[in-house]
């Protein structure tokens, strides 16, 4: 799976820097003809990146090929994207010149700004020619690699967005009844005595959804004073866990750390109560399969049969069924079908591991602009209610929105949401979407094809490498950036999440298109901020920042800005 990430954001980095040129070249009058070869040179290589993702696992020149390919694809994306910054800069500060000193084609500051001008174009100048040249020797190279353009017959048809609603239906569990009536009548029998109920099985069987509802079925019958229910995933520390217990009884733990004190306050809060602890996502072991959900619809007649066999060899797992029959929901022609129901992974004997590779299937067949918004959710921890209006503006911002624009990144949003993507959906009075979460092997998923582009710091240390790093999450306590970024630089970052850290502004991000400070211990934005030429997304939000500094005004980029409880 870490493989295919190179494949797919490489064409849709491409896809962008293709938009950028078009937009551009004629206001590059010195680079036109350079400008002209590199639109030849990209779109002769998006032909063969097909080629290249299918033979990348075999040959491992291939693979650094596409590695190579995608850093220059962002060089390249990076400086299209200053260009058209300083062309929007331009007209700007034209706009807002006072009459008189537009009238005046002598003045110092004009002849200063011209001479500014030039001397940019001229550095622009060499950088597209470099890339040029770079781009080049790819081509060259893809030649003697023998990279062929394949057929259309050999690619599987797009699916189309603009058929993509929200207006999901709530997914049923069925055949659980027997289960559930079993596990609460065990809980309704204890009594004044602890009783351990374990729900055990392979990830994807719906473990937690069977919890659900004997969940529902206690509350219902009031079989119980408290309930407290999180989820412990791979970070199983007694602290913490007690911590979310005393925090769900609405007592402040805020600064309690000592172990014996929590337990002494938990006893407290739960004497003479008769409490349901459920601890949802306990694993024992790591690097479990990888999955995300899809939901099934419904299908014309003719594909009725081709359906059920595939059914049958998803080895009665909820998740596969799901996630194949999303897939499936978005291409009604038969021919697509078959090649699910054909293909040797579902052919094969159910094991562990055929879970992952039914669901690496699905992922096959979505959109390289899907596959890139889903991977870039795992800057999100697991279990982590996010917005849905915040998820689109974070997609906006590093350009995989296109056109770009809120109305289409709902549309992407949709298309993941009845692929079971995303799950626990809130509505809002008006039955909108407001917010919603990612299953935690989805989050596994999503994270094996995101592995060499996003990170995360919780125990930040300067051993830690962040150089081929394009999206970063610290959560790193009250330490401060000079730590958060060891040394190996963070030239290549576009996002970044800070959580708990000190922020000094003492480091250059040239690059980023969005920084979250949601939460930071921070009072001040530094004025250098303004140099984020890329800069799309900012949030300040829940920080001790009581003004930002004038030059925010030169992020002509800039297109959210939350500052919210501030």
């Amino acid at each position: 799976m870490a493989d295919m990430i190179l494949s797919f954001e490489v064409d849709e980095t491409l896809s962008r820097v293709l938009s950028l040129i078009s937009d551009e070249i004629d206001l590059a009058w010195n680079v036109k003809k350079d400008l002209k070869e590199l639109q030849e040179s990209l779109n002769m290589i998006r032909a063969v990146l097909q080629d290249a993702q299918e033979q990348q696992t075999k040959r491992k020149p291939v693979r650094l090929w596409l590695e190579k390919l995608k850093d220059l694809a962002y060089e390249a994306e990076d400086v299209f994207d200053e260009l058209a910054y300083e062309n929007l800069r331009c007209k700007v500060e034209i706009q807002d010149q006072p009459r008189r000193e537009v009238s005046n084609l002598f003045s110092f500051s004009k002849c200063t700004r011209f001479v500014k001008n030039v001397a940019f174009l001229v550095k622009m100048a060499h950088k597209v020619r470099s890339i040029n040249e770079s781009l080049t020797k790819i081509k060259n190279e893809a030649t003697v690699f023998g990279l062929q353009v394949l057929s259309r017959d050999r690619i599987m048809s797009q699916i189309n967005l603009d058929r993509m609603t929200d207006s999901i239906l709530d997914n049923p569990v069925v055949g659980r009844e027997a289960d559930v009536s079993r596990i609460v009548n065990l809980l309704s029998l204890c009594d004044r005595v602890l009783t351990i109920v374990p729900i055990v099985d392979m990830g994807g069987f719906g473990k937690t959804a069977l919890a659900k509802l004997v969940c529902e079925q206690v509350i219902e019958r009031k079989l119980f004073d408290v309930k407290i229910r999180f989820c412990v995933s791979d970070n199983f520390h007694e602290q913490r866990i007690l911590g979310e217990m005393l925090q769900t009884l609405n007592v402040n733990a805020g600064g309690m750390t000592n172990r014996d004190a929590m337990l002494e306050e938990l006893e407290k809060q739960l004497e003479g109560r008769k409490f349901l602890l459920v601890l949802d996502d306990v694993w024992n072991e790591r690097n479990e399969e990888r999955a995300f959900g899809s939901e099934a619809t419904s299908i014309p007649s003719n594909l009725e049969g081709i359906g059920k066999e595939i059914a049958k060899k998803c080895g009665g797992v909820p998740l596969a069924a799901k996630v194949l029959g999303g897939t499936m929901g978005f291409r009604r022609d038969e021919e697509a079908w078959l090649l699910i129901q054909n293909n040797n992974v579902l052919n094969a004997s159910y094991k562990k591991e055929n879970i992952e590779s039914i669901l690496k299937l699905s992922c096959d067949h979505l959109p390289s602009k899907l596959k890139q918004c889903f991977a870039s959710c795992t800057m999100f921890p697991k279990d982590f209610e996010f917005e849905k209006e915040e998820l689109i503006w974070l997609w906006m911002a590093e350009g995989f929105v296109v056109p770009s624009s809120e109305d289409e990144g709902t549309k992407y949003f949709n298309a993941l949401l009845q692929n079971s993507f995303f799950q626990d959906v809130v509505r809002d009075e008006y039955g909108n979407i407001g917010k919603c979460k990612m299953h935690d092997i989805v989050h596994d998923l999503a994270l094996s094809l995101s592995k060499y582009e996003t990170l995360t710091l919780k125990n930040c240390s300067t051993t830690d490498d962040i150089s081929s790093a394009r999206r970063l999450y610290v959560d790193c306590q009250n330490a401060t950036t000079s730590v958060a970024f060891p040394k190996g630089g963070s030239k290549k970052l576009r996002s970044l999440y800070m959580n708990g850290v000190v922020f000094d502004g003492s480091w250059k991000l040239k690059c980023l298109r969005t920084l979250k400070l949601k939460g930071a211990n921070i009072e001040k934005v530094p004025s250098s901020i303004g140099k984020l030429k890329h800069l799309r997304y900012l949030d300040v939000s829940d920080t001790g920042i009581k003004v930002l500094p004038e030059s925010i005004t030169k992020l002509y980029n800039l297109q959210t800005l939350r500052f919210l409880w501030c």
